[in-house]
């Protein structure tokens, strides 16, 4: 495809790459390249252990006295920071800022205060160096309860209000910044307490896909296929990737992620060597399944042969044993047999296999946790018709099929969607007729789809 008609066909999704494109461009997209952030005045900047604020005696240029306090912070900061008081209130909890802003002396006093009491192993445990404190970035919080119990204190988690700042801090947003349990990636100790501002988008982002830590997000990787909520289609060999925005909108400008060598019978955005990284997995007409994975500098690797001679099947990868790292691969074959090839220790598809089910020989096949309950489901779509053998998480699924839901009964491809529309949410992506849908999922119904773009889904 020259590049001209490369830009036509990208310039003709625009459009309705969302439901509310005008919506979809007035927000920052979330970050494919989640490189470190080291400029002080940006929001999203990495402040801890290893990544000090440079210069060390930052001191931001926007402070403002909080509302009510003697302490200061940025001025979004300060703003976003009332709003979510304001919802708590009206939750039914009362809140109060604890500490602020703290400048590289202040910082220099209370980390040499907590050395002497403690000596300095405990204190670099639940304190920063001079230069090294995100309370020095003006972006940075800590609250506690307007009674004044539980200061700093971890029991501060375990109340009424501190559970309603950990729900919801992500709306206004905030993250809790040393969440329990990762000590060992912040470097400091639970602290429910603690909020950094990240920006309402960021925020929504980690939340949605349950990201922990800022380190984890800030890893230096660029992922070329930024998160599995991104909508990624094939047009002829192109591999286009419009990265999710977390609200029920996509980017309405979408990439050329990468080119296949070859043409596709069918495409799949898959961790393949679960390296925390998407790759492109596809079946050829030449009856070959490749895979070009993903890169941690944004591109993909040449593309490598998975499998041979599946002449006249359907492929997909899933984890139907939810205990292994790697998935597998499930071949419906000309008969009908769907079969389920197991990976060895060094992630080669092996020769043994397990006979999952037997379906129609012209139907499409997926995988989808379609019940909810933490194991991967087959999915057989015929066209006509789309039923899920539901999965045990220990490699079968049952024998007679559950119905799923008549909007999907016309679709070739379904891939299962969480996070699209905010923390918790659930959806599918769907390909009819050529067309992609998004279908949002409640609890026991699923909303009538809108229209995403066009092309060969990837499952």
């Amino acid at each position: 495809m020259g590049e001209n008609t490369r830009k036509r066909t990208l310039l003709s999704r625009v459009s309705a790459i969302t439901a509310s494109a005008v919506l979809a461009l007035s927000l920052a997209g979330p970050a494919s390249a989640a490189t470190i952030i080291r400029d002080p005045e940006n929001v999203e900047v990495l402040v801890n252990k290893v990544y000090p604020l440079s210069p060390l005696n930052y001191v931001p240029s926007d402070l403002v006295t909080v509302p009510g306090t003697s302490r200061q912070l940025r001025a979004t900061t300060s703003s976003q920071l009332m709003k979510l008081f304001y919802g708590a209130r009206s939750a039914g909890h009362y809140l109060r800022v604890t500490s602020a802003y703290r400048s590289y002396s202040q910082q220099v006093s209370l980390y040499n205060s907590y050395v002497n009491q403690y000596g300095t192993a405990y204190a670099n445990r639940i304190s920063a160096k001079p230069g090294y404190s995100e309370h020095q970035t003006g972006l940075a919080v800590d609250i506690g309860l307007a009674s004044g119990s539980c200061g700093f204190q971890a029991c501060f988690g375990s109340t009424a209000a501190g559970k309603w700042v950990a729900a919801n801090a992500y709306r206004y947003g905030f993250v809790i910044r040393y969440p329990q349990g990762y000590e060992s990636t912040t470097g400091y100790t639970y602290e429910p307490w603690h909020l950094r501002y990240v920006g309402t988008q960021r925020a929504l982002e980690l939340r949605s896909l349950s990201v922990p830590t800022l380190e984890h997000y800030y890893d230096g990787v660029s992922r070329a296929i930024p998160n599995a909520a991104a909508l990624v289609t094939v047009d002829s060999y192109d591999v286009i990737v419009a990265a999710a925005k977390f609200n029920g909108t996509w980017d309405a400008i979408p990439s050329i992620s990468t080119t296949l060598h070859t043409a596709s019978l069918t495409t799949q955005s898959i961790d393949w060597n679960a390296d925390g990284v998407l790759d492109v997995l596809w079946l050829s007409p030449g009856s070959r399944v490749y895979v070009r994975l993903g890169t941690k500098t944004g591109g993909f690797t040449s593309p490598i042969i998975v499998a041979r001679g599946f002449s006249g099947s359907d492929v997909v990868a899933a984890k139907f044993v939810s205990s292994r790292k790697l998935p597998e691969l499930a071949v419906r074959d000309a008969n009908g047999v769907v079969r389920k090839y197991a990976r060895s220790g060094n992630g080669v598809l092996t020769t043994s296999y397990t006979v999952l089910r037997e379906i129609s020989p012209t139907a499409r096949i997926g995988a989808a946790d379609w019940n909810h309950d933490g194991a991967q489901d087959l999915l057989s779509l015929t066209g006509t018709s789309t039923v899920a053998y539901l999965g045990n998480g220990y490699g079968s699924v049952n024998v007679s099929p559950s119905a799923t839901h008549y909007r999907f009964a016309k679709a070739t491809t379904i891939r299962r969607v969480d996070g699209a529309f905010g923390p918790g949410t659930r959806g599918y992506f769907a390909e009819i007729a050529g067309n992609v849908y998004y279908f949002k999922r409640g609890a026991s119904s699923v909303a009538s789809g809108f229209w995403v773009g066009e092309g060969q889904l990837a499952k």
